[in-house]
């Protein structure tokens, strides 16, 4: 159709893994981008998702192909918060925490496997140590004292009923995220 495509192999070096000082988890979501342990939260997605629909509607009825390689507005969010992610756990010193992209729930699995992926690889290029830890119960286990309760999150809140501890759902998750990350390093000593 007159159309071409180079694809282009690149060969870096990659710097060795430094040990990190301590951990940034970081809980990904729709009504937050990400929500990291250090209290950042990243824009909400559902403006951007709700602008793409519209879009891709007028494109269809206009019929208008869907250009090939173009990289969605929620896509580009994320990979600008999975830069500033690495770069912050880079100029700390600090590993990243992540969930496991392959073990998400269904709602998740777009966003927090592409963050997921596109973190990885840029830690990777600049030497950032990645954990992956198993997502179920994050969001519905109290930060503070341990307890795990399906009915203390309601929406956006988390409330421990055995505690009283009280926070941002997503922010309880990435607190529970950072806290499994710092137990694997000491753990096994691996991450």
């Amino acid at each position: 159709k007159g159309n071409w495509y180079a694809i282009v192999y690149v060969k870096c070096p990659l710097p060795e893994v430094q040990e990190p000082k301590g951990w940034i988890g970081v809980d990904v979501g729709v009504r937050a981008s990400l929500t990291r342990s250090d209290g950042y939260r990243g824009p909400d997605l559902r403006p951007i998702l709700k602008k793409q629909k519209e879009r891709s509607a007028e494109r269809q009825r206009q019929g208008v192909n869907h250009s090939f390689g173009c990289q969605t507005p929620q896509r580009q969010v994320l990979a600008h918060e999975a830069r500033k992610l690495v770069n912050v756990s880079r100029s700390t010193g600090r590993g990243i925490g992540l969930e496991d992209p392959k073990r998400l729930p269904r709602y998740k699995q777009w966003a927090g496997r592409y963050l997921a992926s596109r973190a990885q690889l840029l830690a990777l290029l600049v030497g950032v140590p990645v954990a992956l830890i198993a997502p179920p119960y994050t969001s519905i286990t109290c930060s503070r004292c341990g307890t795990v309760e399906k009915h203390q999150r309601h929406r956006e809140m988390f409330r421990c009923w055995t505690c009283g501890y009280t926070a941002n759902a997503d922010f309880n998750a990435a607190q529970n995220i950072w806290r499994a990350s710092s137990l694997r390093e000491g753990e096994n000593g691996q991450y």
